[in-house]
């Protein structure tokens, strides 16, 4: 044996040896968050865990940072002005206000069933919803048929349009120009309808 191939390598801490650190997109932390956002969390824990070194790999699905609960506070009152401004050639504003309109109010129907999501793909561009969209989400509503909705589909969640009939479901897209399929769920997997998209905030700068 060549002792001093082996000296140096005697106690002390063996390279490798002890627990591996986790990837940062899975360091913990204690949070109290909403109960409605349980389920959601749990799947994106599950994703992350699935592929900790590429969180968020390039597909249509949501992006895991774009979860986003309501916050409610003070109302948020917004003059409304009394004339409707066409789209077409410029008129006169007037300058009169007729009332204070409350986002809150208008946008939030169940606000302890509501919360915001950002579109993560242009899948639904024909729908007018475009990619970084805030979406909001409203948990409480039953699903109807043509309702625009997130779904999970096991493995992510996702934007689509409810195609509905005798118990089925599809989630179908609009865009086009870009041919996403139509999805549906296979048999033996479990898919459900999160909640129903009631409203799209674009930012136009």
């Amino acid at each position: 044996m060549n002792t001093n191939d082996t000296a140096n390598n005697w106690g002390g801490k063996r390279a490798g040896a002890g627990r591996k650190p986790k990837p940062e997109a899975l360091a913990t932390v204690v949070k109290r968050v909403p109960k409605a956002l349980v389920p959601m969390l749990e799947q994106a824990i599950l994703q992350l865990k699935r592929e900790p070194d590429n969180p968020s790999a390039a597909n249509d699905s949501l992006p895991l940072h774009a979860l986003k609960p309501v916050v409610h506070g003070e109302a948020a009152n917004i003059p409304l002005a009394t004339e409707k401004v066409p789209a077409g050639m410029p008129s006169p504003v007037d300058s009169h206000v007729e009332e204070y309109l409350d986002l809150n109010q208008y946008l939030i129907n169940h606000p302890e069933h509501t919360f915001m999501v950002r579109a993560g793909g242009d899948s639904m561009q024909d729908a007018g919803i475009d990619k970084e969209d805030l979406l909001i989400i409203d948990r409480s509503l039953k699903p109807r048929h043509f309702d625009v909705v997130m779904a999970d589909t096991g493995n992510d969640f996702t934007i689509k349009r409810l195609h509905s009939q005798a118990g089925q479901f599809e989630l179908h897209p609009e865009n086009q120009a870009a041919g996403y399929p139509i999805l549906k769920p296979k048999s033996g997997e479990n898919w459900y309808i999160v909640g129903v998209v009631t409203a799209v905030i674009k930012s136009f700068r």
